[in-house]
């Protein structure tokens, strides 16, 4: 008997449509559909700049899609990867701590999108930084992720503003 059959054996259908349920599996989707939406828009660009996006949404794409296939065919390469949640209260605490992520994890991705329309591309990179470093509880190391986006602002500022030429600071707010 195949590998992927065994898999197939272990979880029945119902099981695999109440992966549905999850909020890992709804943002994975959503992230899914929001990139093939970027990688139609992005055709529209001039030739000589369709490439870069694409490569970056392609890759995001085939991410997905892995992480996708590894939640819903092979279940136990998940359950080796993932580390279990601590013992205790299994029943609406666990539900409402894995909703509450989902909810912050949008929250962050829209505030990060609202600074760099705002204020420009250079702004999604501290911001998106801090409030992933929020979302995932390490607020201990809120010093490091913050001077570790400052860096990275100012890189990516360094390479793509004065290198390539493309703006980072051309916001609605502030042009430059």
């Amino acid at each position: 008997m195949a590998p992927c059959e065994e898999c197939m054996k272990k979880g029945t259908l119902s099981d695999r449509l109440k992966l549905f349920k999850k909020g890992e599996v709804l943002f994975l989707l959503a992230i899914f559909l929001f990139f093939l939406i970027v990688l139609r828009e992005s055709s529209t660009y001039p030739s000589d700049t369709r490439s870069f996006p694409a490569l970056i949404i392609a890759g995001t794409l085939i991410l997905c899609g892995i992480l996708l296939v590894v939640t819903f065919f092979i279940p136990s390469v998940k359950e080796a990867v993932v580390a279990p949640e601590p013992e205790g209260d299994e029943g609406s605490s666990r539900e409402w701590r894995t909703r509450g992520r989902f909810y912050l994890g949008w929250t962050s991705i829209a505030i990060s999108l609202v600074a760099a329309f705002l204020f420009g591309f250079i702004f999604f990179i501290p911001v998106s930084f801090i409030s992933y470093t929020l979302l995932l509880g390490r607020k201990q190391m809120f010093v490091k992720t913050l001077l570790l986006s400052l860096v990275t602002a100012v890189v990516v500022y360094i390479v793509f503003d004065r290198f390539l030429g493309i703006p980072t600071m051309r916001g609605l707010l502030w042009s430059r």
